[in-house]
């Protein structure tokens, strides 16, 4: 049974506060994505993210010098994923060291 059928369907005004605030409802923090970056891998190598979800792994990821391979099977949060990796990770905006 799909959750949709449980839940009803899920509209903007359904949606949490917080989601409508970050885009993206379970966004994690930049500097929690970046210490398991850091400590699970090296510089160069890859790091697979299957719930990509807005991107904050594969921008700690690209950030910290690790290729990466982000994948999300729903189209919105491609796109949002999308925009934070190229607005964020290219110019820098997280520090995280």
């Amino acid at each position: 049974m799909l959750i949709q059928q449980v839940l009803g369907p899920i509209t903007e005004a359904s949606r949490p506060a917080r989601y409508r605030t970050h885009l993206y409802w379970t966004r994690k923090a930049p500097d929690l994505a970046a210490s398991y970056v850091k400590n699970f891998t090296k510089p160069g190598e890859t790091v697979l993210d299957p719930f990509c979800g807005s991107g904050t792994t594969c921008i700690s990821a690209d950030i910290l010098g690790r290729k990466y391979i982000g994948i999300e099977k729903e189209q919105e949060y491609i796109e949002i994923a999308k925009a934070r990796i190229e607005a964020e990770a290219r110019q820098g905006k997280f520090n995280l060291e």
